[in-house]
């Protein structure tokens, strides 16, 4: 089965729940994700989970 690529936008508190929901899912993937906080750039998104995990999927500030 083909899987569906979603990007997050928006790393808050909603966008945080929703990638932990899409990670947890086998048909999407996470294969990107923009916030504007410049402390987040760089980051792994796995880090602002609850649970951390290594998602190797970067933030960026520049969709």
């Amino acid at each position: 089965m083909k899987k569906i690529k979603v990007i997050i936008y928006g790393c808050g508190v909603m966008g945080r729940k929703i990638a932990e929901a899409i990670q947890s899912k086998n048909s999407l993937v996470i294969v990107g994700a923009v916030d504007i906080l410049p402390e987040l750039t760089g980051l792994d998104l796995g880090q602002l989970f609850e649970k951390q995990v290594d998602t190797g999927v970067k933030i960026t500030n520049n969709p």
